[in-house]
């Protein structure tokens, strides 16, 4: 991940659906120095999209061949411009 790329959040139950299209402005931050420190560096973001839960949940998923989220994952490009071209629109 790079700022300027594009990153889509998916949250889980109780939502189970993409719920945000983020920008990426900032990589490589240090975290704050804790005692449970499980990351090596931050990422900052910038909201850019917020989708209704009923738009990107599993079942949309799904018809892209998504059928888990377990971390970082590539979208599937049809997927991306149908996002961005609000074809998935209800």
């Amino acid at each position: 991940m790079q700022p300027g790329d594009s990153l889509y959040i998916y949250v889980g139950a109780p939502y189970s659906a993409i719920l945000y299209k983020c920008l990426i402005t900032e990589t490589g931050i240090p975290p704050v120095d804790d005692e449970d420190r499980r990351w090596k560096s931050l990422i900052k973001l910038r909201v850019l999209e917020k989708y209704d839960k009923s738009l990107l949940g599993r079942q949309t998923l799904r018809q892209y061949d998504i059928v888990s989220v377990r971390g970082a994952r590539y979208m599937p490009i049809e997927l991306i411009r149908d996002i961005e071209n609000h074809s998935l629109a209800k």
